[in-house]
């Protein structure tokens, strides 16, 4: 998958031989749906439950969204199709479920908690730059987790990472 995802993200610059093994792994992104719909650890791996963390979501999309473009390059359009309507599917899930009242990107799914990791949400262009969400998560990122200059993963008091102190 990792694999997939890499290629994926060099997209037009990868060569034949790079797209050819990335499709290799085709059998790996129908595991994606399922996964998805499961809790996670994260991207940081806390300790505590297993959470719908919204980093992890978009991370499935990106497999999926970037799977299908690959895909179509390949002229496999069955996949290419399948794929992204899933993507889509979970694009609106996290934008459902992963949006606060504030229209802030939050760390998991039901809590107003926030996490650095959110920022990658423009860099894999799950969405784009000027999309109002994108700017109210930075700006609540940089006004609650910067600390000295330092933007911290997430809060230790609103994340159960099994850990104890800051």
């Amino acid at each position: 998958l990792l694999t997939l995802t890499l290629a994926a993200a060099v997209g037009a610059h990868a060569g034949e031989a790079e797209i050819r093994k990335s499709l290799a792994a085709i059998p790996q992104l129908a595991n994606i749906d399922e996964l998805r719909k499961s809790p996670m650890p994260g991207i940081w791996e806390v300790r505590g439950e297993p959470q719908h963390f919204t980093s992890s979501k978009i991370m499935c999309w990106v497999a999926l969204d970037r799977g299908s473009k690959l895909a179509e390059l390949q002229g496999e359009k069955s996949y290419a199709q399948q794929w992204r309507a899933i993507a889509e599917e979970i694009k609106a899930d996290i934008l459902a479920k992963g949006v606060d009242s504030r229209g802030v990107l939050t760390q998991r799914y039901g809590d107003d908690a926030l996490d650095a990791s959110l920022l990658l949400a423009v860099l894999t262009r799950f969405l784009p730059p000027d999309d109002p969400r994108i700017r109210a998560t930075v700006m609540a990122i940089a006004d609650e987790l910067t600390e000295e200059g330092l933007v911290l993963r997430y809060r230790t008091d609103e994340t159960d990472d099994g850990l104890s102190g800051e």
